[in-house]
């Protein structure tokens, strides 16, 4: 299934409908659980366990209770609301969400500037109808490797650049850090080498060039863990259920202390948001 469908490519006079799909896979992650058994806790079947949002003054809070800040020292924070942060992005994004505006220019030049970042997506023509023109500028890149085709991408509401590449017969768009975000080199004191020395060198790595093989380089962490794991057995956990309290804490923040404990003891149902009481009007 595409990750992103419709998008229009264009280059020049060149545009192409085109779709996106990763073209790496997701690394491998554990899920954290807890079992019970720790001191007198009785085991349980493995459940799930979330991050809870906790303020040191306040104790766990809602979602909607969430702000986002920048911090600009070592105890300062610039504070924005959330529907300010969207709205800064809706309103620089602009089409490249939908859009991707190729531009042209030197692959040294963009190399002295740029590191890889992480993102690489499948460029699929979206249709036969579309091949055309993709065939065109697929051909155009391959046959160009002296020039870097860049591109501005937001697949969700972080914009990026992306340089598109050739790749076993098709298009990808491989993400690259923004010059800004590049740290200076460090000055490594380096020296040119002796002539003498260079032509050893090259000496000694014509003799040890071989053909590349893929299967030469394997994630070891990947296969150990998938090993290990095959020698588990599987069993089943609980479904993570939020609880009537929990949600009235969240929607409300307010519980009744005294039906919480009750609860703790077995002797009610779960908590339930507190009242207000109403004050009675005078005759």
């Amino acid at each position: 299934m595409a990750f992103r469908k419709g998008l229009v490519l264009t280059f020049g006079l060149v545009n192409v409908i085109v779709a996106l799909n990763s073209a790496t896979e997701s690394e491998d992650s554990l899920t954290t659980v807890c079992v019970g058994g720790a001191g007198s806790a009785p085991s349980h079947a493995p459940s799930p366990i979330k991050q809870r949002r906790t303020c040191s003054h306040c104790g766990d809070i809602a979602w909607n209770d969430v702000k986002k800040a920048q911090k600009v020292g070592s105890d300062q924070y610039v504070v924005v609301e959330q529907e300010e942060v969207k709205a800064v992005a809706d309103a620089n994004v602009g089409v490249t969400k939908k859009m991707l505006t190729l531009t042209v220019h030197d692959s040294d030049e963009v190399a002295a500037s740029t590191v890889p970042g992480t993102s690489v997506y499948y460029v699929e023509p979206d249709g036969a109808a579309q091949l055309g023109a993709y065939s065109l500028l697929l051909d155009a890149v391959e046959r160009h490797p002296e020039m870097a085709f860049l591109t501005t991408y937001t697949p969700t509401s972080k914009q990026s650049m992306f340089q598109l590449r050739a790749f076993n017969g098709a298009l990808v768009l491989q993400q690259v850090r923004w010059p800004e975000q590049v740290l200076a080199a460090p000055n490594t004191g380096a020296v040119t080498p002796d002539d003498g020395l260079k032509v050893q060198m090259d000496m000694i790595l014509s003799s040890i060039v071989k053909p590349f093989e893929p299967s030469a380089y394997q994630d070891d962490y990947k296969r150990a863990l998938a090993a290990l794991l095959a020698t588990k057995t599987a069993v089943t956990g609980d479904a993570p259920v939020k609880s009537k309290a929990d949600k009235s804490v969240a929607a409300t923040g307010v519980v009744d202390l005294s039906a919480q404990l009750a609860a703790m003891l077995g002797n009610v149902a779960p908590a339930t948001p507190a009242r207000k009481t109403r004050a009675r009007k005078s005759a």
